[in-house]
């Protein structure tokens, strides 16, 4: 990747020295490019379960009736807001 970047930046903005939304443009391509050869992409495939870990009943409904205790806490008290 630092290879990448060891451009001579002169001669890559040559073309655009006034308009600084094309350096922009033209910095991005070439940071994507870099990124794109250089760093490995996973793949994550989400789980079927709402926890990542395995819990037993009861921490479940410990979660659960938090939770709900705590939606109870943010509603308000009167039902006007």
């Amino acid at each position: 990747m630092r290879e990448m970047f060891s451009l001579n930046w002169e001669e890559v903005f040559s073309d655009c020295m006034h308009d600084p939304n094309r350096q922009w443009d033209k910095l991005l391509a070439i940071f994507r490019a870099a990124h794109d050869s250089c760093i490995p992409v996973k793949l994550i495939k989400a789980s079927k379960t709402k926890y990542a870990l395995p819990l037993d009943r009861k921490s479940l409904t410990k979660i659960k009736k938090n939770n709900r205790l705590w939606k109870r806490f943010l509603e308000p008290e009167d039902g006007d807001i």
